[in-house]
Protein backbone atom coordinates (compact mmCIF):
# COMPACT_ATOMS: atom_id res chain seq x y z
CA UNK A 1 0.00 0.00 0.00
CA UNK A 2 1.40 3.44 -0.83
CA UNK A 3 2.42 5.82 2.02
CA UNK A 4 0.29 8.61 1.98
CA UNK A 5 1.98 11.67 2.96
CA UNK A 6 0.66 14.61 4.71
CA UNK A 7 2.72 17.26 5.66
CA UNK A 8 1.49 19.39 9.08
CA UNK A 9 2.36 19.82 12.21
CA UNK A 10 1.76 16.78 13.47
CA UNK A 11 3.33 15.03 11.04
CA UNK A 12 6.89 16.27 11.46
CA UNK A 13 6.01 15.74 15.48
CA UNK A 14 5.67 11.89 14.95
CA UNK A 15 8.07 11.14 12.26
CA UNK A 16 10.77 13.81 12.30
CA UNK A 17 10.44 15.35 16.01
CA UNK A 18 11.46 18.83 14.84
CA UNK A 19 9.06 20.63 17.17
CA UNK A 20 9.08 18.99 20.65
CA UNK A 21 11.05 20.57 23.66
CA UNK A 22 13.59 17.48 23.48
CA UNK A 23 15.22 18.89 20.05
CA UNK A 24 14.25 22.93 19.81
CA UNK A 25 16.99 25.70 20.80
CA UNK A 26 16.65 28.27 22.36
CA UNK A 27 18.13 30.68 20.26
CA UNK A 28 18.90 33.42 22.81
CA UNK A 29 20.45 31.14 24.62
CA UNK A 30 22.90 30.27 22.03
CA UNK A 31 24.13 33.93 21.14
CA UNK A 32 27.50 33.97 22.37
CA UNK A 33 30.71 35.15 20.31
CA UNK A 34 31.64 32.87 18.26
CA UNK A 35 28.22 32.16 16.74
CA UNK A 36 27.60 35.98 15.82
CA UNK A 37 30.21 35.83 13.91
CA UNK A 38 29.42 33.32 11.17
CA UNK A 39 28.01 34.64 8.17
CA UNK A 40 29.29 31.91 5.41
CA UNK A 41 27.68 28.65 5.11
CA UNK A 42 29.45 26.14 2.64
CA UNK A 43 27.82 22.77 1.45
CA UNK A 44 29.72 20.18 -0.44
CA UNK A 45 28.99 17.85 -3.29
CA UNK A 46 27.70 14.68 -3.28
CA UNK A 47 25.03 14.07 -5.93
CA UNK A 48 21.86 12.44 -3.87
CA UNK A 49 23.32 12.98 -0.72
CA UNK A 50 22.50 16.59 -1.08
CA UNK A 51 18.82 15.81 0.97
CA UNK A 52 21.35 15.68 4.25
CA UNK A 53 21.32 19.64 3.55
CA UNK A 54 17.78 19.78 4.01
CA UNK A 55 18.28 18.13 7.89
CA UNK A 56 21.14 20.77 8.27
CA UNK A 57 19.18 23.85 6.70
CA UNK A 58 16.59 22.88 9.59
CA UNK A 59 19.05 22.76 12.14
CA UNK A 60 21.15 25.49 11.38
CA UNK A 61 17.30 27.44 11.46
CA UNK A 62 16.62 25.98 14.77
CA UNK A 63 20.03 27.09 16.31
CA UNK A 64 19.44 30.57 14.83
CA UNK A 65 21.90 30.79 12.02
CA UNK A 66 20.68 30.53 9.01
CA UNK A 67 19.28 33.66 9.48
CA UNK A 68 22.35 35.78 9.30
CA UNK A 69 24.28 34.04 6.87
CA UNK A 70 25.05 36.36 4.00
CA UNK A 71 27.24 34.19 2.02
CA UNK A 72 25.97 30.71 0.77
CA UNK A 73 28.71 28.97 -1.03
CA UNK A 74 27.64 25.77 -2.93
CA UNK A 75 29.12 22.57 -4.87
CA UNK A 76 26.81 20.40 -7.40
CA UNK A 77 23.90 19.28 -4.48
CA UNK A 78 25.09 21.87 -2.09
CA UNK A 79 24.58 24.49 -4.74
CA UNK A 80 20.94 23.25 -5.45
CA UNK A 81 19.75 23.21 -1.54
CA UNK A 82 21.31 26.62 -1.14
CA UNK A 83 18.96 27.88 -4.07
CA UNK A 84 16.34 26.43 -3.40
CA UNK A 85 16.57 28.30 0.16
CA UNK A 86 17.56 31.66 -1.30
CA UNK A 87 14.39 31.46 -3.23
CA UNK A 88 12.47 31.52 -0.73
CA UNK A 89 11.92 27.98 0.39
CA UNK A 90 11.76 27.54 4.04
CA UNK A 91 13.67 24.68 6.34
CA UNK A 92 10.61 22.87 6.13
CA UNK A 93 9.28 23.21 2.99
CA UNK A 94 12.66 22.05 1.68
CA UNK A 95 12.17 18.84 3.80
CA UNK A 96 8.96 18.49 2.66
CA UNK A 97 9.95 18.83 -1.02
CA UNK A 98 13.06 16.27 -0.23
CA UNK A 99 10.67 13.33 1.26
CA UNK A 100 7.73 13.18 -1.60
CA UNK A 101 9.54 14.21 -4.49
CA UNK A 102 10.57 11.28 -7.15
CA UNK A 103 14.31 11.79 -7.78
CA UNK A 104 14.08 9.72 -10.06
CA UNK A 105 12.76 12.39 -12.53
CA UNK A 106 15.39 14.53 -12.39
CA UNK A 107 17.58 12.50 -14.12
CA UNK A 108 16.97 10.70 -17.23
CA UNK A 109 20.08 8.58 -18.05
CA UNK A 110 19.95 7.06 -21.52
CA UNK A 111 23.44 4.55 -22.48
CA UNK A 112 22.76 6.30 -26.30
CA UNK A 113 23.37 9.45 -25.07
CA UNK A 114 27.37 7.79 -24.07
CA UNK A 115 27.53 8.45 -27.86
CA UNK A 116 27.50 12.31 -26.80
CA UNK A 117 30.21 12.14 -23.93
CA UNK A 118 27.57 11.73 -21.31
CA UNK A 119 24.39 10.00 -20.00
CA UNK A 120 21.75 12.56 -19.17
CA UNK A 121 21.78 15.84 -21.20
CA UNK A 122 20.40 17.59 -17.82
CA UNK A 123 17.14 19.17 -19.43
CA UNK A 124 14.59 17.57 -16.30
CA UNK A 125 17.06 18.84 -14.35
CA UNK A 126 16.65 22.97 -15.82
CA UNK A 127 12.71 22.25 -15.97
CA UNK A 128 12.45 21.23 -12.25
CA UNK A 129 15.02 24.59 -11.11
CA UNK A 130 13.09 26.47 -13.55
CA UNK A 131 9.53 25.20 -11.70
CA UNK A 132 11.32 25.69 -8.16
CA UNK A 133 11.58 29.57 -9.47
CA UNK A 134 8.14 29.63 -11.20
CA UNK A 135 5.94 28.46 -7.73
CA UNK A 136 8.10 31.40 -6.17
CA UNK A 137 7.10 33.80 -9.04
CA UNK A 138 10.56 34.40 -9.67
CA UNK A 139 11.93 35.16 -13.38
CA UNK A 140 13.10 31.10 -14.30
CA UNK A 141 15.54 33.00 -16.52
CA UNK A 142 16.79 35.19 -13.47
CA UNK A 143 20.53 35.82 -13.66
CA UNK A 144 22.73 35.59 -10.92
CA UNK A 145 23.03 40.06 -10.61
CA UNK A 146 18.94 40.09 -9.78
CA UNK A 147 18.97 37.11 -7.85
CA UNK A 148 21.64 38.75 -5.90
CA UNK A 149 19.32 41.72 -6.01
CA UNK A 150 16.19 39.79 -4.73
CA UNK A 151 18.24 37.87 -2.19
CA UNK A 152 20.45 40.66 -0.66
CA UNK A 153 22.33 37.17 -0.18
CA UNK A 154 25.59 36.36 -2.11
CA UNK A 155 25.05 32.84 -3.79
CA UNK A 156 28.31 31.25 -4.94
CA UNK A 157 28.88 28.42 -6.71
CA UNK A 158 31.71 25.96 -7.61
CA UNK A 159 32.47 25.01 -11.18
CA UNK A 160 35.17 23.74 -13.42
CA UNK A 161 36.08 25.29 -16.13
CA UNK A 162 37.22 22.61 -18.48
CA UNK A 163 38.26 25.39 -21.53
CA UNK A 164 40.61 26.80 -19.07
CA UNK A 165 41.60 23.89 -17.03
CA UNK A 166 40.52 25.33 -13.72
CA UNK A 167 38.47 26.15 -10.49
CA UNK A 168 36.10 28.91 -10.79
CA UNK A 169 33.69 29.83 -8.15
CA UNK A 170 31.06 32.05 -9.83
CA UNK A 171 28.65 34.70 -8.00
CA UNK A 172 26.95 37.74 -9.08
CA UNK A 173 30.15 39.92 -9.12
CA UNK A 174 32.22 37.84 -12.10
CA UNK A 175 28.83 36.48 -14.13
CA UNK A 176 25.86 38.58 -13.80
CA UNK A 177 24.18 37.42 -16.84
CA UNK A 178 24.42 33.90 -15.90
CA UNK A 179 21.07 32.41 -15.61
CA UNK A 180 20.52 30.73 -12.12
CA UNK A 181 19.83 27.75 -13.71
CA UNK A 182 22.48 27.49 -15.66
CA UNK A 183 25.02 28.07 -13.05
CA UNK A 184 23.84 25.18 -10.90
CA UNK A 185 23.79 23.16 -13.37
CA UNK A 186 27.59 23.87 -14.76
CA UNK A 187 27.80 23.14 -10.72
CA UNK A 188 26.06 20.09 -11.07
CA UNK A 189 27.64 18.01 -14.29
CA UNK A 190 28.71 15.21 -12.92
CA UNK A 191 31.73 13.52 -15.25
CA UNK A 192 30.26 11.23 -17.70
CA UNK A 193 26.30 11.36 -15.98
CA UNK A 194 25.58 14.78 -16.93
CA UNK A 195 25.99 16.65 -20.17
CA UNK A 196 29.03 19.71 -19.89
CA UNK A 197 27.42 23.15 -19.95
CA UNK A 198 28.77 25.63 -22.61
CA UNK A 199 28.65 29.26 -21.99
CA UNK A 200 30.28 32.16 -24.16
CA UNK A 201 32.18 29.40 -25.90
CA UNK A 202 33.21 27.67 -22.60
CA UNK A 203 32.89 24.44 -21.36
CA UNK A 204 32.43 23.80 -17.77
CA UNK A 205 31.72 20.76 -15.40
CA UNK A 206 30.77 19.27 -11.48
CA UNK A 207 32.83 21.68 -9.75
CA UNK A 208 33.88 18.89 -6.83
CA UNK A 209 36.16 17.54 -10.08
CA UNK A 210 38.74 20.18 -8.57
CA UNK A 211 37.12 21.71 -5.15
CA UNK A 212 34.47 19.39 -3.69
CA UNK A 213 34.48 21.47 -0.31
CA UNK A 214 35.63 24.71 -1.21
CA UNK A 215 35.87 26.26 2.35
CA UNK A 216 39.17 27.62 1.70
CA UNK A 217 37.44 30.13 -0.49
CA UNK A 218 36.64 32.05 2.95
CA UNK A 219 39.72 33.64 4.89
CA UNK A 220 38.60 34.02 7.69
CA UNK A 221 37.30 30.82 8.92
CA UNK A 222 35.86 31.65 12.46
CA UNK A 223 32.99 33.55 10.33
CA UNK A 224 32.13 29.84 8.22
CA UNK A 225 30.30 26.92 8.97
CA UNK A 226 30.52 24.41 6.68
CA UNK A 227 29.08 20.87 6.23
CA UNK A 228 30.59 17.70 3.12
CA UNK A 229 30.40 14.13 3.16
CA UNK A 230 32.43 11.48 4.29
CA UNK A 231 33.81 9.23 1.25
CA UNK A 232 35.22 6.23 0.95
CA UNK A 233 35.91 4.23 -2.24
CA UNK A 234 34.24 1.25 -3.43
CA UNK A 235 36.10 -1.73 -3.34
CA UNK A 236 37.40 -2.64 -7.17
CA UNK A 237 35.69 -5.83 -8.65
CA UNK A 238 35.25 -6.61 -12.21
CA UNK A 239 31.59 -6.62 -12.68
CA UNK A 240 31.52 -3.20 -11.24
CA UNK A 241 28.84 -0.72 -13.49
CA UNK A 242 29.31 2.30 -14.69
CA UNK A 243 27.25 3.78 -11.83
CA UNK A 244 30.34 2.12 -9.12
CA UNK A 245 32.95 3.82 -11.58
CA UNK A 246 31.25 7.59 -11.43
CA UNK A 247 30.88 7.10 -8.31
CA UNK A 248 34.67 5.80 -7.10
CA UNK A 249 35.86 9.15 -9.69
CA UNK A 250 33.87 11.41 -7.65
CA UNK A 251 34.62 9.78 -3.86
CA UNK A 252 38.77 9.54 -5.05
CA UNK A 253 38.65 13.50 -5.98
CA UNK A 254 37.16 13.91 -2.54
CA UNK A 255 39.61 11.62 -1.09
CA UNK A 256 42.43 13.32 -2.81
CA UNK A 257 41.45 16.80 -1.68
CA UNK A 258 41.38 15.83 2.35
CA UNK A 259 44.46 17.54 2.56
CA UNK A 260 43.48 20.79 1.86
CA UNK A 261 41.09 21.15 4.77
CA UNK A 262 42.31 18.56 7.10
CA UNK A 263 43.54 21.01 9.77
CA UNK A 264 40.13 22.88 9.94
CA UNK A 265 38.04 20.25 11.23
CA UNK A 266 36.41 22.10 13.63
CA UNK A 267 34.70 24.64 11.37
CA UNK A 268 32.72 21.78 9.45
CA UNK A 269 30.98 18.81 9.70
CA UNK A 270 31.57 15.69 8.26
CA UNK A 271 28.42 13.70 7.20
CA UNK A 272 28.02 9.78 7.11
CA UNK A 273 25.23 9.87 4.71
CA UNK A 274 22.58 7.21 4.23
CA UNK A 275 21.79 7.57 0.65
CA UNK A 276 24.30 7.11 -2.33
CA UNK A 277 25.84 9.94 -4.54
CA UNK A 278 23.41 8.59 -7.89
CA UNK A 279 20.86 6.73 -5.54
CA UNK A 280 17.86 8.99 -7.24
CA UNK A 281 15.90 6.15 -6.57
CA UNK A 282 15.68 6.41 -2.46
CA UNK A 283 12.42 5.71 -0.71
CA UNK A 284 11.03 7.52 1.24
CA UNK A 285 11.82 5.84 4.54
CA UNK A 286 15.52 5.84 3.79
CA UNK A 287 15.57 9.50 3.03
CA UNK A 288 13.50 10.23 6.49
CA UNK A 289 16.29 8.71 8.18
CA UNK A 290 18.82 10.66 5.97
CA UNK A 291 16.93 14.24 6.81
CA UNK A 292 16.32 13.45 10.65
CA UNK A 293 20.31 11.74 11.08
CA UNK A 294 21.19 15.15 9.40
CA UNK A 295 19.15 17.28 11.74
CA UNK A 296 20.41 15.66 14.54
CA UNK A 297 23.98 15.50 13.73
CA UNK A 298 24.08 19.47 12.81
CA UNK A 299 22.54 20.46 16.06
CA UNK A 300 25.39 17.58 18.14
CA UNK A 301 27.86 19.70 16.13
CA UNK A 302 26.27 23.05 16.60
CA UNK A 303 26.41 22.50 20.44
CA UNK A 304 29.71 21.37 20.58
CA UNK A 305 31.57 24.10 18.40
CA UNK A 306 29.43 27.01 20.05
CA UNK A 307 28.77 25.93 23.85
Amino acid sequence: MKRKIEFNKTYFDIEFNIYTSKNNINNEDNKNSKLKKIDSLVFGGGGMKGINFAGVLKGLDNYGILKQIKNFLGVSAGSIVSFMYLAGYCTDDIIKICLKMDFSKLASPKIKNLYYGSLDDGSRMNKILERFLILKKIDPKINLKNFYNLTNKKFILTVYNSTKNKIEYIDYTNYPDLPVTTAIRMSSAIPVYYKPIKYNNEIFRDGGIGDNFPINYFKDFNTVIGFKFYAELIKDNPNDNLESSIINLINSIQLRELTSYIDKKKYYLDITSKVGVLEFGANYDIKLKTIRSSYLDTLKYLKLRFN
